[in-house]
């Protein structure tokens, strides 16, 4: 994990051509190894009573014992919540989720958060700025694709019951849209650094996407904005400047 940040953050002058690929492609790859590994690590641990899964069940009770409680003095509710949230079923969701992206976006989202604790470490230390920021990020333009192919992939494979193909898609899916999430959270931090907005509402703005990010419920309307966002971009210039002079010709 870590050979494949250093990676993300600095990919070597010489070599082979892939190793120097774009770095959001990097970002990719390097989200799906992490997600390998770690799925391989729970393939592992699952064989035995390892300490990770002793970890892992006792999350789980911990969260089903919480759900339970929620359901107060009835009866009939604790009873329902007893068969359907139990740690083996809580597990077996995990699971689930894990493969269909779960690890994926997880890997992408640990990556994210370490690389812009590297560039706050950088401008406190050095007082400069790494390049190019998420201001200035955009998604490869043949993504869309993927994203278009991806979503009745999945109800294909599903309704044919191919496993191993419906987890790929779903993997696809998550990758395409954590990309797009970027994408918009990139339209967004553009025209929160523009220099015509003021102080005071760029604060409140910032503000106003901590607590919905920290907000259960909202947070996932927030989120498939911000994706449609970025996938908007794709036919409209989002951040194009315009020009503050007059227009060149007359006609114009």
């Amino acid at each position: 994990m870590i050979g494949t940040f250093v990676w993300i953050m600095a990919p070597p002058a010489l070599g082979p051509q892939f190793l120097r690929i774009r770095t959001a492609y990097r970002f990719v790859a390097a989200s799906v190894a992490g997600a390998l590994m770690f799925m391989g690590i729970v393939y592992a641990s699952n064989r035995g009573n390892s300490g990770f899964m002793v970890f892992l069940r006792a999350q789980a009770e911990m969260l089903s014992s919480l759900y339970i409680a929620s359901a107060g003095a009835d009866a009939v509710q604790q009873s329902f919540l007893e068969r359907q949230v139990s740690p083996d079923n809580i597990i077996a969701l995990m699971g689930f989720v894990a493969q269909r992206g779960g690890a994926v976006a997880s890997s992408m989202a640990m990556f994210y958060f370490s690389r812009q604790l590297a560039c706050s470490l950088a401008v406190l230390t050095r007082h400069v700025q790494p390049k190019p920021g998420l201001g200035e990020f955009h998604a490869p333009s043949r993504l869309i694709w993927a994203l278009s192919f991806s979503l009745p992939a999945i109800l294909l494979f599903r309704v044919l019951k191919l496993g191993l193909p419906e987890i790929a898609a779903w993997n696809m899916l998550v990758l395409c849209a954590m990309m797009y999430l970027a994408q918009g959270g990139g339209i967004i931090r553009f025209f929160l650094a523009r220099r015509d907005i003021s102080p005071f509402l760029r604060l409140v703005s910032n503000i106003l996407i901590i607590v919905v990010i920290f907000s259960p419920g909202i947070n996932a309307f927030a989120l498939g904005a911000v994706i449609l966002l970025g996938i908007a971009e794709n036919w409209a210039p989002l951040r194009a400047l315009k020009p503050n002079g007059p227009p060149s010709t007359p006609a114009a």
